[in-house]
């Protein structure tokens, strides 16, 4: 099993959200690659609010519109099983929250938001329920593109 965590980076990327796209074909034809290859993929809470923020931000209202409803159709058809995307299970609990603020002092001085903990704690999570498969995160940034099993 290839378990693949989807870091906001990719999400905008396959969303192709005006102003932070730049590489979108080449990352749809990496996801194409990937889901013929059997990949499940998995959408962290956090890429879902980051990347809606990301669209709320948008400067033209036109193009804000087109990518709320592309983001709107995919999160919904991902909780109701449509896409090849599955929203992360489970919601973090208020220790996860502590455990993500006893980090982000550290992390913040690296330039790692919280988001990025709570994908990373997601990671670590998947990687003890799948120990036998590979678990990674599939980012543009290469602070959480390194995390990988294999």
């Amino acid at each position: 099993m290839i378990v693949c965590i989807v870091d906001t980076s990719v999400f905008c990327e396959l969303l192709n959200v005006p102003g932070l796209a730049s590489h979108d074909s080449l990352v749809v034809d990496e996801f194409e690659a990937k889901q013929s290859e059997g990949h499940q993929f998995v959408l962290p809470l956090a890429a879902i609010i980051e990347t809606g923020n990301h669209i709320a931000h948008v400067p033209d209202g036109a193009q804000r519109r087109s990518a709320a409803e592309r983001f709107a159709k995919v999160v919904i058809d991902s909780i109701d099983g449509k896409t090849p995307f599955a929203p992360a299970s489970q919601m973090p609990s208020i220790d996860d929250v502590r455990v993500w603020i006893a980090h982000f002092v550290d992390d913040a001085t690296r330039g790692m938001g919280i988001a990025d903990r709570s994908i990373i704690s997601l990671w670590e999570t998947l990687r003890r329920q799948h120990p036998k498969g590979r678990v990674y995160i599939w980012s543009l940034d290469e602070h959480l593109s390194s995390y990988d099993t294999e």
